[in-house]
């Protein structure tokens, strides 16, 4: 494929992907006013920790498959060989995310009373264990869609389904008075939906379903994925370690706080999200042409697109943090606007250093992304350890924007080895 075509699929694309995104965090936002608003810090901060708990969990259970997919499913044309990396990675995946899933749910009493302290959160922490196999199967679907380059797929289950049904849920909460255990079920009947029509979306437009003999493509997809599971969960640890220590050093409520301004930071990751999920396929498919030139070349212009495009949404985060987080989640949650400035800066600053992450995935240096991970989450939790205790979620602020830079300095480093 020509350098032109492939600029034009990933300018088409990532516009798509990033409609679906603005509106997947336009509905995701207002389920979070909907819940930090009417239901309180304390009841938000509980719904907090079972994402952050479902996070880790699936994490673990996906094994990295889900970038498997997408990283090896366009390399291949036979078509015994690529119902081979979807089979695969499926039955890999799923009996994993059952069980992990199972022993959250039995856990859970030890959970909430041993490590956060709250036995209320006991019911909530069941119910997203008892979602994370439907999530295991929602991002498996997801991989299968970037594998073939799909992106309204991604944007139909991701961006509009979860969201959409997700905000529903809440609203029929509040509207009957559910509580915080409806709340909980509201996100796992969201995960549920997603994952019947991200199975759709596989049965329309991959040989999951056919009736070709696959491959056998367990080795080859833990050989390229196993230096990742170790990658993405640090990578959950770097970015999800901190409201579980929150939870553990300070109150349910300052998890709230705490969960209201890291969104708010994140919404400076939109562009870079946008471009990320078709860039990872087509530098691969650079990649494996042998065309490097090309490959830096398309490299900085979706670094220079990024940071265009993110500073409007960090000079709102720096200048004005406290009416950001007044009209959105309200006045309860205003002392958390230092701590919303420094996490924007933290997000920022690695955007300039562009996609780094996803060109070490496409050349398979998996084991150097998964000892920076690793190192960056050991960073992380130490920072976390010593500063939660005495400055709440301005320490944990602190702590992932110092290692979200420590990160990616490393990746670009290699970046430019490469």
């Amino acid at each position: 494929m020509s350098a032109d075509s492939l600029y034009r699929k990933l300018v088409k694309g990532s516009g798509l992907v990033f409609v679906g995104l603005v509106f997947e965090l336009g509905f995701s936002f207002f389920s979070q006013l909907v819940i930090a608003r009417f239901f309180g810090r304390v009841d938000y901060g509980a719904i907090s920790l079972g994402v952050t708990i479902l996070g880790f969990a699936t994490t673990v259970a996906l094994l990295g498959m889900n970038t498997g997919i997408g990283r090896n499913l366009p390399m291949f044309e036979k078509a015994s060989k690529r119902r081979g990396v979807l089979v695969s990675a499926f039955q890999i995946s799923l009996p994993l995310g059952v069980l992990i899933g199972a022993g959250i749910f039995l856990s859970a009493p030890l959970l909430a009373t041993r490590v956060f302290n709250d036995p209320s959160v006991t019911d909530v922490l069941r119910i997203f264990g008892a979602t994370v196999p439907i999530v295991v199967v929602t991002r498996l679907t997801i991989g299968a869609v970037q594998g073939i380059q799909l992106s309204r797929g991604k944007v139909v289950i991701r961006n509009i389904t979860i969201p959409t049904t997700r905000l529903t849920g809440v609203l029929v909460v509040l509207m009957f008075g559910l509580g915080v255990l409806g709340l909980a079920v509201a996100y796992a009947f969201a995960y549920v939906v997603a994952a019947v029509v991200g199975l759709y979306f596989v049965y329309r437009h991959t040989s999951l379903f056919d009736d070709a003999r696959p491959d056998r493509m367990h080795r080859t997809l833990l050989a390229f994925s196993a230096p990742l599971v170790v990658s993405a969960t640090m990578t959950k640890v770097l970015s999800d370690i901190d409201t579980a220590l929150l939870g553990a050093y300070a109150t349910t409520g300052d998890v709230g706080v705490y969960n209201v301004v890291y969104p708010l930071a994140a919404l400076t990751s939109i562009p870079m999200n946008a471009l990320g999920f078709l860039f990872l396929p087509i530098i691969s498919e650079l990649y494996a042409e042998d065309e490097m030139g090309e490959m830096a070349r398309m490299y900085q212009v979706v670094a220079k697109w990024t940071v265009l495009a993110t500073l409007p949404l960090l000079f709102g985060m720096l200048f004005f943090p406290e009416s950001v987080i007044a009209v959105t989640f309200g006045p309860e949650y205003l002392d958390g606007d230092l701590a919303l400035t420094v996490l924007s800066v933290g997000f920022f600053l690695p955007l300039v250093a562009g996609p780094n992450s996803n060109v070490l995935t496409s050349v398979g240096a998996t084991k150097y992304i998964m000892y920076v991970d690793t190192a960056t989450a050991l960073l992380n939790v130490a920072l976390n350890v010593a500063l939660i205790p005495r400055y709440s979620f301005l320490g944990a602020a602190a702590a992932t924007a110092a290692s979200y830079l420590f990160m990616n300095v490393l990746y670009s480093v290699q970046v430019y080895r490469e």
